[in-house]
């Protein structure tokens, strides 16, 4: 069985101080998704994007709000991870959309400081954060039932 371990640093605009969450669980073999990665820093995505692809995932990408609305719009993902360089509202766009197109796909929300409307999101996860932890984290959200 494949350990998982996540953190996720939760934060509301109402919020002082930032919630504290960790996930543990243990699940069965690696599934892979069908990920769309949207972020507008082309070196972040490549980086992040590579370490999705070497741990076996199918990964689209978009730099831009227009791209990424329309791969959203046209594709069957089972995960899209908004990067933190997207604009807050237009990261709140993506994800309502990603949910209004497909009700089973999972969002992930990279953040670096606050995240406001984190009800949008299945998950967050913090720059920070390892390639191994995104894909950990991505793993926790294709074992999570709709």
């Amino acid at each position: 069985m494949l350990p998982f371990y996540a953190i996720a640093r939760l934060a509301a605009a109402s919020v002082a101080d930032p919630l504290l969450v960790f996930w543990v669980g243990y699940f069965g073999e690696d599934a892979v998704a069908q990920i769309l990665f949207i972020e507008y820093v082309r070196e972040s995505l490549e980086r992040r994007r590579c370490g999705l692809d070497t741990a076996g995932h199918t990964v689209a990408s978009a730099q831009n709000f227009a791209d990424g609305l329309r791969a959203i719009e046209l594709g069957k993902y089972d995960v899209v991870v908004l990067g933190n360089s997207i604009p807050q509202e237009q990261r709140n766009s993506l994800a309502a959309a990603a949910k209004k197109a497909r009700s089973a796909t999972r969002v992930l929300v990279m953040y670096s400081d606050t995240v406001y409307h984190a009800e949008l999101a299945d998950a967050l996860i913090n720059t920070t954060a390892t390639a191994e932890d995104l894909h950990r984290t991505v793993e926790y959200l294709m074992h999570r039932t709709p």
